[in-house]
């Protein structure tokens, strides 16, 4: 009996322990994957990439960005949508996939098919090839932005 008290006594605060590091584990993990829109100031004459808040979301880093790509709105300013200021910029546009498994009917990343190419290809809903056999495809910005034209 003295021996199952001192058990629980051991096993309780060990286990709120363990659920307090998970959860600081999941905010760390959460805010690490957190993608947001980088701009390269270059006031500094060192020219790093600092957040650029003005611009919250993919579509608005998009139209300023002249350097990548982008619509050229800033007049010459360099921006990039990362998970961090030293990460790598994620392209501009990627493949979507409506997927249908959940009813939600949600425009998911499609990395099986990297390109426009491939996501023509697989689109059977907006003018594609149909080699996916009835999926639809869209390249676009983000998920909920509008596609962009096949061609």
């Amino acid at each position: 009996m003295k021996k199952n008290i001192i058990q629980s006594i051991l096993v309780f605060p060990l286990s709120s322990l363990m659920l307090v590091i998970s959860g600081f584990i999941a905010v760390e993990h959460s805010l690490a994957a957190t993608n947001a829109c980088y701009w390269m100031e270059n006031y500094s004459g060192k020219f790093n990439w600092v957040p650029a808040g003005w611009a919250s979301s993919k579509e608005n880093c998009y139209a300023l960005d002249s350097c990548d790509g982008g619509l050229g709105q800033s007049g010459g300013g360099c921006y990039k949508w990362a998970t961090d200021a030293q990460a790598a910029r994620q392209p501009w546009f990627s493949c979507y996939w409506m997927e249908n498994t959940s009813g939600q009917f949600n425009w998911v990343p499609a990395g099986w098919a990297p390109s426009k190419t491939d996501c023509y290809a697989l689109d059977s809903c907006d003018g594609g090839l149909g080699q996916s056999g009835g999926g639809c495809y869209k390249w676009a910005l983000s998920p909920s932005s509008n596609r962009e034209p096949w061609h």
